[in-house]
Formats: structure tokens, sequence, C-alpha cells
């Protein structure tokens, strides 16, 4: 073998080398750029803006809704209070419409006798006879 077949490729070699760092930087700049998309501050970040973007977007469509059409956005708001609440308006209700306690009725009824009290067989203080 000559000497000038042996470094005959070396211009290629040169290039190679030249391709191969190239390339090394172009996986250190990607590499890179990954990391700062998987930071967690730029996740959160990307995160809070879509749900702005998706909570704007939900709020204009409900107010336009509102403005079309106030009774069905009523009656739908009015129900889905009756059923997150309806325990406590219920309870007010009940209260709102019973009788208080303690108060006497102011118009007996003259038909109704009070019932007739039972006394006991035995006077106070003696023993029954299931406790002996």
């Amino acid at each position: 073998m000559t000497r000038a077949k042996l470094f005959a490729g070396i211009s290629r070699l040169d290039e190679a080398q030249a391709d191969v760092a190239e390339a090394k930087a172009r996986l250190a700049d990607t590499v890179g750029d990954i990391q700062s998309r998987l930071a967690p501050s730029r996740i959160f970040d990307d995160a809070m803006a879509a749900v702005k973007s998706t909570s704007t977007s939900l709020f204009e469509s409900a107010n336009d809704v509102a403005r079309k059409r106030p009774a069905a956005v009523s009656v739908a708001v009015a129900t889905l209070v009756l059923l997150v609440a309806h325990r406590p308006i219920l309870r007010l209700l009940r209260l709102l419409v019973r009788r208080p306690r303690g108060r006497v009725d102011p118009t007996p009824h003259p038909k109704t006798k009070p019932a007739p009290r039972k006394r006991s067989a035995r006077p106070k203080g003696y023993a029954d006879d299931r406790d002996l």
C-alpha cells in the first residue's frame, strides 16, 4: 500500500468530523429545548394559559346564551340551586309551615274532650313485681 492511497480520504474524514460536530451541536440544542419545555414552571405556565383561554371562551359563550334566552337560563340556575341546596330549603319551608310548639290552638274543637288520665293501680313507691 502506498502512502498516497493511505491518506487519500483525509479530506472526507475532516468533512465527516465537521458533520459530527454539527450533529452534536444540534443534538445539544434539541436536548436544551426539551429540558426547557419539561421544566415544571413552564408546564405550569402552559397549563394556566390553557385554563385561562378555555374559561374565557366558556364565559363568553355562556354570556351569549344568557343574553339570547334569559328565561331558560333563569330556570336552569333555579334548578341547579334546588338540586344543590334542597335540604336546607326544605328545612326552612318546614319551619315556616309548622305550628310553633308550646302555643295552644286558638280555636278549640267543641266536640272533642280530652282523654281521661289513667291512674296507676299502685301508688308511687311500691316495687313492681318485675323488680323483685
